[in-house]
């Protein structure tokens, strides 16, 4: 007569609260797999089901700081980090006859990384770069977009600010977020802003205000017209653009930059 055999089981959960002794075998009823156990790592080494491919894609947006909890079916994800875009610059009251245009800020970087559940773990912190603040009313820089995060797995820096305009002045741009302190798989710069631009009124055809950088998700501040203050970027990652002044019209602000954004696309088994 044949013997039956019969493991112990638990859900995932249980599991996950229960360490094996050395080569036993346990059942997960949640995933229907076996679990094997080596004395010493916590919820054991589920094995791989035959059936076990990549069944559904779930995504994760997160436009806010939180936390980042896999789903308890991912095998692997990928992980999409937008740096935050930095402020157009503000530009001071020119002199009579003359205009000036600030920097627009740069957008932030773009990185990406394959991670598997064991990077991940039980969960990983996420953080959201605050968006670079416009230039004050005057000559004065923007502020530099913020650096957005995965724990320390993707990490995808702000943009710089533009600089602010002095009288009868053009202005720097800010340089878009950069690759080299980037961290992922896949790195890429944000776009730098556009510069400031200046001229006496008999020449003026142009907006003085240099536009912000675009990115993957979001719109950089359009150019300024003369006499105006910087539009903000639009959508996530954009940076805002630089202000503008006409003979003497008055002080002008800056454009604000965009928030970052991280979007999780998770592949699950079913």
């Amino acid at each position: 007569m044949a013997t039956e055999v019969r493991h112990r089981k638990g859900t995932t959960a249980e599991h996950a609260a229960f360490t094996g002794a050395s080569a036993e075998i346990t059942v997960d009823t949640t995933k229907k797999t076996a679990v094997v156990h080596d004395g010493s790592t916590a919820g054991g080494i589920p094995m791989k089901r035959e059936d076990a491919g990549v069944a559904i894609v779930r995504v994760q947006k997160f436009t806010s700081s939180g936390t980042y909890t896999p789903d308890s079916k991912m095998l692997y994800c990928e992980i999409e980090c937008i740096g935050a875009g930095g402020g157009g610059g503000g530009a001071i009251s020119t002199t009579a006859g003359t205009v000036n245009g600030a920097g627009g800020g740069g957008a932030g970087a773009r990185a990406v990384k394959l991670a598997t559940k064991a990077d991940i773990g039980a969960s990983k912190a996420v953080t959201i770069g605050a968006a670079g603040t416009a230039g004050a009313a005057g000559n004065n820089a923007g502020g530099a977009g913020g650096d957005t995060s995965v724990g320390t797995l993707c990490v995808a820096k702000g943009g710089s600010p533009g600089s602010g305009a002095a009288a009868g002045a053009g202005a720097s741009a800010g340089l878009g977020g950069t690759a080299g302190s980037s961290v992922g798989d896949i790195v890429a710069p944000g776009q730098n802003g556009v510069a400031g631009r200046n001229a006496s009124i008999a020449t003026v055809f142009f907006n003085a205000g240099g536009a912000g950088g675009n990115s993957p998700y979001g719109a950089g501040g359009p150019p300024t017209a003369t006499g105006n203050g910087g539009i903000a970027g639009n959508g996530n990652g954009a940076g805002g653009a630089g202000g503008s002044d006409i003979n003497a019209g008055g002080n002008r602000a800056g454009g604000v930059g965009t928030a970052g954004i991280v979007i999780i696309k998770e592949f699950c088994w079913g």
